[in-house]
């Protein structure tokens, strides 16, 4: 139950590059791909998200997320399990992971600061235990809304243990068209990358160098990302590269 994860990775700083530019006609992604994985995308008439097909390589079985909406919000994506979202006026507050048989099994939780998203914490639910803590990630921004730091920590021995740091260094100037589909549970109502990641950055719990990342891409006429080639940098170890294709 998965669409392929790409890494990319409140206070204020200044930002490196420039707020977005106008976002061009006709940009509405459709498709991505990535090492053999798909993933489609079909929208309704008002522009909202209709239904995701991601169809993994060797033709494995394929996934189909389909959305539906309660007075303008997101309110379910259904793929077997589903999403729950809940809001707080227009602010996303909560998405629940629902199983077929109508438990909640994943419960991912939203914070605001400023109407940024300031933390996020994932909690496994269980019956009798109720919320038990999982992952949390906290975010700083950019003043044009980029996010210029995520702070991820794990939750261990009763405690939360930061596991990592990742740095956004640099953004171009374009519009990001695919940030919002990038991570599960899928939240197109949130965009923590108005622009697309140039430059990474990640540290280790110790603080340390775990890898430099860079991002290089191709633009249609519109300033549209046609695809995107990422270079991993760890230290003693050889490079890795990943690439992901774009199409409108």
């Amino acid at each position: 139950m998965s669409l392929f994860l790409v890494a990319t990775a409140c206070n204020k700083t200044v930002s490196p590059t420039p707020a977005p530019t106008p976002t061009p006609t006709n940009s509405a992604l459709s498709k991505m791909e990535v090492e053999g994985n798909t993933v489609n995308i079909t929208y309704n008439s008002d522009g909202t998200v209709q239904k995701l097909v991601s169809q993994p390589p060797a033709n494995a079985a394929a996934t189909t997320y389909v959305f539906s909406y309660e007075n303008g919000k997101l309110k379910e994506v259904n793929f077997g399990s589903k999403w729950k979202y809940t809001y707080n006026g227009e602010q996303l507050t909560k998405v629940e992971t629902i199983n077929p048989d109508g438990k909640i099994r994943y419960q991912n939780s939203f914070s605001y600061v400023n109407n940024r998203v300031d933390e996020t914490i994932q909690y496994r639910v269980n019956d009798a235990l109720g919320l038990t803590p999982m992952a949390k990630t906290k975010y700083q921004y950019y003043t044009t809304g980029n996010v210029s730091k995520k702070e991820v920590f794990q939750y261990i021995n009763n405690d939360w243990l930061k596991t990592e740091d990742i740095s956004i260094l640099e953004y171009d100037n374009k519009v990001n068209t695919s940030d919002r589909f990038e991570n599960l549970p899928l939240v197109p109502n949130i965009i923590f990358a108005q622009n697309n990641p140039l430059r990474e950055k990640w540290l280790d719990a110790q603080g340390n160098i775990d890898s430099n990342v860079e991002h290089q891409y191709v633009y249609d006429t519109n300033g549209r990302p046609l695809s995107r080639k990422t270079l991993y940098k760890y230290p003693g170890l050889p490079d890795f590269s990943s690439e992901i294709k774009y199409q409108y």
